[in-house]
């Protein structure tokens, strides 16, 4: 059964595209788990270069120092804006918060995200989750899924997309690269959720962090996985918003 939303006086569907309001940016929908999801990382803000100390309101693109503000813009287009964890939560720390989502939505928590992942599996989520095809990520060969590395890998670890989220190979921004790196070989997505690393279950056997820190869901060229991890506040990354 369709769910009908309405939003500023206008009949809206989730499966429909979703045009936030301020700047334009339409955004395709899914809904998954009775849940609407953008399926396209958010492209909200105006954009500063790395590292320009981000403030409320703006983002990163990914590039390099050479580029444009235009080709830096080309390049939110395709792969979403890249906040610091403070900004895109607009300084809150409760999860599930709207952030810099349009109203009537919020950042993407933890939870929602495991629910998702928990269909699958961590290590075969990556596989319905990310885009298919070679557009935004590393082609890795046609046999099987790829023949990067020295043994094949199997045909389940092959991105097709079944869940219409269609993760993209977003790369990074920061660290010694600053403007951007590893496009079309990684994606890491930023949830709303602060958690202890022992509550992840990727960290378990290690040696817990002391505070709560934000979770992230990481995926990769080279396998289906789709993981929590523990990010940095001060490492952007993109984000997905979730209908309220």
């Amino acid at each position: 059964m369709a769910v009908m939303f309405t939003l500023t006086a206008q009949t809206w569907e989730c499966g429909q595209p979703f045009t936030d309001s301020r700047d334009g940016n339409i955004y395709p929908t899914v809904m998954i788990n009775g849940q609407c999801w953008m399926a396209k990382n958010l492209n909200y803000g105006t954009i500063i270069t790395y590292p320009t100390p981000q403030t409320a309101g703006t983002k990163y693109c990914y590039g390099a120092a050479t580029y444009t503000p235009a080709q830096l813009q080309v390049t939110c287009n395709l792969l979403g804006g890249f906040y610091d964890w403070n900004n895109l939560m607009n300084y809150s720390e409760v999860e599930g918060s709207q952030g810099i989502c349009p109203n009537d939505w919020h950042i993407a928590t933890y939870p929602e995200w495991k629910a998702i992942v928990d269909t699958w599996g961590d290590s075969l989520a990556g596989a319905h989750l990310k885009e298919a095809g070679v557009l935004h990520w590393q082609n890795l060969g046609s046999t099987y899924y790829g023949t990067y590395l020295p043994w094949q890998k199997p045909p389940s670890w092959r991105p097709d997309n079944s869940t219409g989220m269609t993760v993209v190979g977003s790369g990074f921004i920061g660290g010694g690269f600053n403007y951007g790196y590893g496009y079309k070989l990684h994606s890491t997505i930023y949830t709303s959720s602060l958690r202890l690393t022992s509550e992840l279950p990727i960290y378990q056997g290690q040696p817990p962090y002391a505070v709560p820190v934000p979770v992230a869901y990481d995926a990769d060229c080279y396998d289906a996985k789709f993981q929590a991890v523990c990010h940095y506040r001060d490492q952007p990354a993109p984000v997905r918003c979730v209908h309220d």
